[in-house]
């Protein structure tokens, strides 16, 4: 049975591999968690700015003519560009979110 003694605090030495084992299984199963969902956000970073820069290249690369294109095929109540712009804010906005969590 193991004892403490005066001015030893915690677990007797005799412990101490146990408590190191138990430790680094913990801080293991800590840092798996933590750079899967780093792993993710840097994916969802990534994604959301590609899907930012394609939102906004359509109308600068198409201009008008493409504007009035999807104008005319998507029927919207608003300009296409005005749309394609709040998506590319919105992707822009999650990127810089997902970068900083």
């Amino acid at each position: 049975m193991s004892q403490y003694f005066a001015g030893q605090p915690g677990p007797p030495v005799s412990d101490l591999p146990f408590l190191i084992q138990r430790s680094r299984g913990e801080v293991s199963s800590y840092l798996m968690r933590v750079r899967t969902r780093q792993r993710r956000m840097l994916t969802l970073a990534v994604v959301a700015g590609g899907l930012a820069t394609a939102f906004a290249a359509g109308p600068a690369i198409g201009g008008k003519p493409l504007s009035d294109v999807l104008d005319a095929s998507l029927g919207l109540a608003m300009p296409a560009w005005q749309l394609l712009c709040i998506f590319a804010a919105l992707c822009s906005l999650t990127a810089a979110i997902a970068t900083q969590l």
